[in-house]
């Protein structure tokens, strides 16, 4: 993740990615994301969504069995920034949809799993005195997991 501001984009900016692994397994993914800054406000907002129908994935389990599962990756991922000279407020929103976890397929996990969740976090700063500052921070995080 590298960290951007909304100056550094200044306006729109749209990022396209399509491949596939055979011809019946597409993936792309596109991030639309705007962003402003003047003087001593910064605004970006970005939004992201994958989709990865990926591919039929057989293995051999610990009882020397094949095993094969249908691999898939979607998720979508909203964010607002804005920030100051003395404040940053953030909040964001993500939704994964997913088959398996990683890069070789964990049994006990074979099915579908659903995250989804929001975070918001707000950060102040303020000078006590000419040598001292304090940083106040108010956050939460809500997350759906599957049980």
């Amino acid at each position: 993740m590298i960290p951007r501001k909304g100056k550094d984009i200044d306006g729109v900016e749209i990022d396209f990615l399509g491949g596939v692994h055979d011809l019946e397994s597409p993936h792309e993914r596109i991030l639309v994301s705007y962003g402003r800054g003047k003087e001593n406000f910064d605004l970006l907002v970005s939004a992201e969504l994958y989709h990865n129908q990926g591919y039929n994935f057989t293995g051999i389990d610990k009882k020397v069995e094949e095993r094969g599962m249908d691999y898939f990756n979607h998720y979508g991922n909203l964010m607002l920034k804005m920030s100051g000279d003395n404040y940053k407020v953030t909040f964001g929103y993500f939704n994964q949809e997913k088959s398996k976890f990683g890069i070789l397929p964990i049994w006990s996990t074979n099915s579908e799993t659903l995250y989804e969740g929001f975070y918001g976090e707000g950060v102040i700063n303020g000078k006590v005195g000419e040598r001292s500052n304090i940083t106040s921070r108010i956050g939460y995080t809500s997350e759906d997991f599957p049980s």
